[in-house]
């Protein structure tokens, strides 16, 4: 199996052009998968199609790339996704924030990276630990996966705001021009490119040949403060025009489910990949 996992620019330790110039828009991100993909001395676009998947932000920019150039993918796997962000989770506080017209842009970039980076002190839990927390006894020390030891992901983004000059700026730029809610016509779309005889065709089988389109798996973390697993799939359901391309999991966990449920999230993949 080969894979492809490049940074968002202005993330790890990928810079990214100034947002004046540059907004990190559903355009950028386009831009920037196919950048990735043309610069590879692998074969990803042409007759070789590539199983996509996408987190969080990345799922809604997965799904925006996925309506555009559905001929590109085999299938689309989507954790956590943006795009379908219910309204009221904006509250009046982060509109103003975020906004182009009210506050000067320094002030903005200010608050933003105080908001980002709170401080954390040796007394607050590791991801690790978290982790440990929710086993049984007989599961503890030892056994979980190298991948979910080797990081602390609060620890990593305080770094990545406090340490990387293109952060703060791209994360503002991303809140106010990425596909974060509102994309309801982009995964309708995307769900009709998906569909067998693709959406320019004038004659597509009818159902009741069975559906033998591109498939969606969409996995959700049932804690999760930021992607309500309820809400996204009753909004899915809606964009998406029937059950018969999307498989939807949950995962009795929060937004960090792919850190943290690492080897569950695998296995759903695999096990889709296989069946499709």
């Amino acid at each position: 199996m080969l894979i492809r996992s490049p940074d968002l620019p202005g993330r790890g330790y990928s810079s990214a052009p100034y947002p004046e110039d540059q907004p990190q828009s559903s355009v950028f991100f386009t831009n920037v998968i196919l950048y990735v993909l043309v610069s590879s001395p692998l074969a990803w676009i042409g007759p070789r199609a590539f199983a996509a998947v996408g987190y969080s932000l990345g799922g809604g920019i997965l799904v925006n790339f996925a309506s555009y150039f559905s001929n590109l993918v085999t299938s689309v796997t989507l954790l956590a996704p943006s795009g379908l962000i219910r309204p009221h989770h904006f509250g009046w506080k982060s509109r103003l924030l975020y906004s182009e017209i009210l506050l000067p842009e320094r002030i903005i970039e200010q608050l933003v990276y105080r908001k980002l980076t709170p401080g954390i002190g040796d007394d607050q839990p590791r991801l690790d630990s978290a982790v440990e927390d929710k086993l049984p006894d007989g599961e503890k020390s030892g056994s979980l996966p190298d991948v979910e030891r080797r990081f602390d992901v609060a620890k990593l983004l305080d770094w990545q705001y406090r340490h990387h000059q293109g952060a703060v700026r791209s994360f503002i730029s991303s809140i106010r021009h990425a596909p974060i809610s509102k994309q309801h016509e982009r995964w309708s779309k995307m769900s009709r490119a998906f569909d067998k005889g693709d959406v320019q065709s004038q004659h597509p089988p009818p159902m009741s040949q069975g559906y033998d389109g591109k498939q969606v798996l969409i996995i959700c973390g049932e804690n999760d403060q930021i992607i309500v697993a309820g809400e996204l799939k009753e909004d899915v359901a809606s964009v998406l025009g029937g059950s018969e391309k999307l498989t939807f999991r949950t995962i009795n966990a929060g937004h960090d489910f792919p850190m943290t449920e690492s080897a569950c999230v695998v296995d759903m993949m695999m096990k889709f990949w296989h069946n499709n």
